[in-house]
């Protein structure tokens, strides 16, 4: 019963390391797609924007990175640690909304040009 328990709690450990790792290949390609002359500011607003956004792609990569190396380490402890990954992919989709977002208004505003 208890290696049942361990063996549950292990595959839904690795089901949120895809996640992160998913995630953390999304926040590159953002990273690329932001750093592209098709999305360059147009506005002092826009610019402000896209810098805070590769702030945040920043910081979250690094915090993915640690979770991953974390596993790497010390498959156990992670369990320890699934609050922190549930935070980083809820701040991860929120950035990626915000980037989604960034990028459309650009869009729009070459297409209206």
């Amino acid at each position: 019963m208890e290696t049942s328990n361990k063996s549950d709690g292990l595959k839904e450990v690795n089901a949120y390391l895809v996640r992160i790792e998913r995630s953390y290949r999304n926040l590159l390609q953002f990273k690329e797609q932001l750093s592209s002359y098709l999305f360059e500011p147009c506005t002092v607003d826009q610019y402000k924007e896209r810098e805070e956004l590769k702030k945040k792609i920043a910081k979250l990569s690094k915090g993915h990175l640690a979770l991953l190396e974390i596993y790497r380490n010390n498959k156990n402890s992670l369990n320890q640690h699934l609050s922190n990954i549930n935070e980083q992919l809820k701040e991860a989709k929120r950035l990626e909304e915000g980037i989604m977002n960034y990028m459309a208004i650009l869009q729009r505003k070459l297409e209206n040009s």
